[in-house]
C-alpha cells in the first residue's frame, strides 16, 4: 500500500472520529441563520435571514375608540419578505394578529414566521378587519400601473420593482413586491407563476396576502384608490 493511500485513510479515520465526538459543532453551519433587526427601540430576531426588509421611524396612528372618542398612538412598521410587523404603543402586531404588549427587555424572535416572546411560542389574536385597515394606512398596499391596468399588492413594501420587457413585439409588464410577482402580457394575468387568464382593459387587480381579486367591487371599495402611483 503506497504512502498516498495510507494518508487518505488516516484523514478519513480522523474525520469520522471528529464527527462522532463533535456532531453538534459540525452540523451548526447547516442550521438556518437569523439576524437581529430593530423596531421602536426593541430588537427582533428573525430566522431565517430575510430577503427583503424595510423599516419606518415613529409615526402617529389615529383612530377612534369604541365610544367614538379620538385616540392617538405611536406606530412603527417593519416589513420583511411578505410579512408586516407593527409596534403600536408597545403592542406587538404581525400580519393582523396581536401578540400583546411587550416590555423593553422582552426577547422577541420570529422563527419561520412563528412569534416567540422570551423563548416561548406565542399565539396571536386576530384583530378586526376595521382595525387592520386603520392600522395599515396607505402603506398596507403597494400599487403600480401596468399598461392600462392598476395593481395593488398587500402587504406592501417601500421598495418595489417594475419593468417592461418586449418579447417578439409584445410588452410584458412585471411588478415585484417582496415575493409577490405580478406579470401582465397581452392582457393575460399571471401572479406568482399561476395564470388567471384574460382580463378586461383597465382592470384593477388586488393581491392581498396571496389571494387574487380581479375587478372585485367589494375589494376595491376597501382601498383608497387615491394611493395609486405610476412607477
Amino acid at each position: 500500500m503506497n504512502r498516498h493511500i495510507i494518508y487518505l485513510i488516516l484523514r478519513l479515520l480522523v474525520a469520522i472520529l471528529i464527527i462522532n465526538l463533535f456532531p453538534n459543532n459540525l452540523l451548526a453551519n447547516n442550521k438556518k441563520k437569523g439576524y437581529i433587526y430593530h423596531i421602536g427601540g426593541h430588537q427582533v430576531y428573525i430566522q431565517p435571514i430575510v430577503k427583503y426588509y424595510t423599516g419606518s421611524g415613529q409615526r402617529e396612528w389615529k383612530s377612534i375608540d369604541t365610544d367614538g372618542n379620538p385616540i392617538s398612538k405611536n406606530l412603527y412598521v417593519m416589513t420583511f419578505n411578505n410579512d408586516r410587523l407593527y409596534l403600536l404603543d408597545n403592542e406587538l402586531i404581525m400580519n393582523g394578529y396581536s401578540y400583546g404588549y411587550i416590555d423593553k427587555d422582552d426577547k422577541i424572535k420570529i422563527i419561520d414566521r412563528v412569534v416567540h416572546i422570551n423563548n416561548k411560542e406565542t399565539e396571536g389574536r386576530l384583530l378586526s378587519k376595521e382595525f387592520r385597515v386603520s392600522l395599515s394606512f396607505d402603506k398596507y398596499f403597494s400599487s403600480a400601473k401596468l399598461g392600462t391596468h392598476t395593481v395593488f399588492v398587500a402587504p406592501g413594501l417601500n421598495i418595489t420593482t417594475t419593468d417592461i420587457e418586449n418579447i417578439m413585439g409584445i410588452n410584458v409588464y412585471n411588478y415585484i413586491v417582496g415575493e409577490t410577482h405580478v406579470s401582465i402580457s397581452n392582457d393575460t394575468l399571471t401572479v406568482n407563476d399561476k395564470g388567471y387568464g384574460l382580463i378586461k382593459e383597465s382592470s384593477i387587480i388586488v393581491v392581498e396576502e396571496g389571494e387574487v381579486f380581479i375587478n372585485d367591487e367589494a375589494k376595491i371599495k376597501e382601498i383608497d384608490t387615491g394611493i395609486i402611483t405610476d412607477l
